[in-house]
């Protein structure tokens, strides 16, 4: 994958080649890491994941893609190129964010995060030595084994039953001593609007019950209910899909604090 994060967003549709090595070619052609992933036969099948998302999340990694927008530029509209010692992808855009190589879309399935969620993360590296560690905005310091963290010095560790206040907080693994890419622990939630449109009725939503100014909301397309806000509520980030609607009664305020 590669990341672009320009000073300035393009203004119209760019040319972006994405070079790669006839070993990197290999290395994704024999790769086992995501048995739900279509395979290419070869380079030349492969088309482009685009994620688009906070600068934060747009790093290298899927772990944190928490609210952003996937797309998926089909191969037959990617051109890939024979270069020196590998090829390059050429396609067009209309931003700059973050780029995968993939036969299909790799965007995983949108899911509940809850607090009430054991969450869990996996070293990307093998090693001899593992300590997990957290950085809960003051810098990275050593984990311990708590009723809340299970498995601080394994390949997994466990989150069990955190509050909706530790969104934002990083964690990461020293494997033998090096530190691998962090990843910041967000909660979501999703309308569902299994029972009305009421915003403040728990069975329309996931985790069953309400969101809250820590919690990123996402308001998915395809539905029959969609929410009416009839109270003052606040969430850490909306995002609503295309052809989906959020209301908020006159006089009410729906608060996205964006943290």
């Amino acid at each position: 994958n590669i990341t672009v994060q320009p000073a300035t967003q393009p203004s119209g549709p760019v040319r972006i080649r994405f070079y790669f090595t006839d070993s990197v070619a290999k290395s994704l052609l024999a790769a086992t890491g995501c048995t739900g992933c279509g395979k290419p036969g070869d380079p030349y099948e492969l088309g482009i994941t685009q994620y688009t998302g906070p600068v934060a999340e747009e790093n290298g990694t899927l772990n944190d893609n928490a609210i952003g927008a996937y797309t998926f530029h089909l191969p037959d509209t990617v051109a890939i190129i024979p270069y020196d010692n590998g090829y390059y992808a050429e396609y067009t855009v209309n931003s700059f964010s973050e780029f995968w190589l993939s036969k299909a879309s790799i965007a995983p399935a949108a899911t509940n995060t809850c607090a009430t969620d054991t969450i869990t993360y996996t070293a990307a590296s093998s090693g001899s030595t593992y300590q997990w560690q957290e950085d809960s905005g003051s810098g990275f310091v050593n984990m311990t084994n708590t009723a809340n963290f299970i498995g601080v010095t394994t390949n997994i560790v466990k989150l069990a039953g955190l509050p909706t206040s530790y969104t934002g907080r990083k964690y990461r693994c020293l494997v033998n001593g090096v530190p691998g890419n962090p990843v910041t622990l967000r909660f979501t939630k999703i309308w569902s609007g299994g029972t009305n449109t009421d915003w403040s009725n728990v069975n329309n939503w996931g985790c069953g019950s309400l969101p809250d100014e820590f919690t990123d909301v996402l308001i998915p397309a395809g539905l029959t209910n969609y929410p009416l806000v009839g109270f003052n509520a606040a969430v850490r980030l909306l995002r609503v899909s295309a052809g989906a609607t959020v209301n908020v009664s006159t006089g009410i305020v729906l608060d996205i604090k964006g943290q």
